[in-house]
């Protein structure tokens, strides 16, 4: 080997020990906490009260449909209390009726009113955007014309609107 050689090899091991911790080459470093603070997550629920039926012919008086049986021209109302926790900066939501109901009724015969909501204070809202009471309401009509055409007399005797899979759901929306 010649002297430039071994001079290569010998130059190139002192540079590694060097650099691999063996020498003298010092890196310094530091470090500090930071006061961040931590993040905690806000929250969504709702809860129901019991719910009561009553007919618009006696607003007033609670009915028990598992007993009362509609006739054309009757309107009930559905009406149910829920309470309602939006903890969280900027957090609304809606209320959405989810579920299937399964019917024996004409369906030409009967309508159902879509969820109306409503604040403590009774005024009609969309969109809920703090905690608190919201009353919801739905209606059933069964139409006063049912039956009317000739060899219809009967339509929908005895027939059945079962609401009992029917369910709120509380769902987050952009404010």
């Amino acid at each position: 080997m010649n002297k430039m050689t071994k001079g290569a090899i010998a130059t190139g091991v002192g540079v590694a020990l060097l650099l691999g911790g063996g020498g003298t080459l010092a890196v310094w470093n530091d470090s500090v906490g930071t006061d961040a603070g931590t993040i905690t997550a806000g929250n969504l629920d709702l809860e129901a009260r019991s719910g009561v039926w009553t007919s618009a012919h006696d607003p007033s008086t609670e009915i028990d449909v598992k007993s009362y049986k509609v006739v054309p021209g009757d309107v009930l109302t559905y009406t149910q209390t829920l309470d309602v926790t939006l903890a969280g900066q900027r957090i609304n939501a809606v209320i959405e009726v989810i579920g299937d109901t399964v019917t024996d009724f004409e369906a030409s015969n009967i309508s159902v009113r879509n969820l109306q909501l409503s604040d403590s204070d009774g005024n009609r809202i969309a969109q809920i955007k703090k905690s608190g009471e919201v009353t919801a309401s739905a209606s059933f009509r069964f139409s006063p014309k049912t039956g009317d055409e000739l060899g219809k007399g009967r339509d929908d005797v005895e027939a059945v609107y079962d609401f009992s899979k029917v369910q709120y759901k509380l769902r987050q929306v952009a404010p």
